[in-house]
């Protein structure tokens, strides 16, 4: 009886804990490739914080990250200089003729 009755709430348990969550497939982003003569203006992120903890340097070491791992791809990945919002980023960009904008932020350091 033991046994059964712990098969049966072993059992509720691993059904409980099933991942239910789907990935759409959407055919208007599936065949994005960045050319490898683009050129992209990386943003640079504020630092991150955990609470009232700032993590100093970590916007700088993202945009590093991302910089390095963009330059296998394309021949030019610059990152600004200081920080900035979403739209004087884009006007940057724009004005200094890059192909692309990557816009990163830290979300949780």
């Amino acid at each position: 009886m033991k046994s059964v009755l712990f098969i049966i709430i072993l059992s509720v348990f691993v059904i409980g804990c099933v991942d239910t969550s789907k990935i759409k497939y959407d055919p208007l982003y599936s065949n994005f490739a960045l050319s490898n003569s683009s050129s992209i203006y990386i943003s640079l992120p504020k630092d991150g914080q955990y609470g009232e903890k700032y993590y100093s340097g970590s916007g700088q070491a993202v945009a590093n990250i991302l910089r390095s791992s963009l330059l296998q791809f394309v021949i030019q990945a610059d990152i600004a200089p200081s920080l900035s919002n979403y739209k004087n980023s884009l006007n940057e960009a724009k004005e200094q003729d890059y192909d692309y904008l990557f816009y990163p932020s830290i979300l949780h350091w």
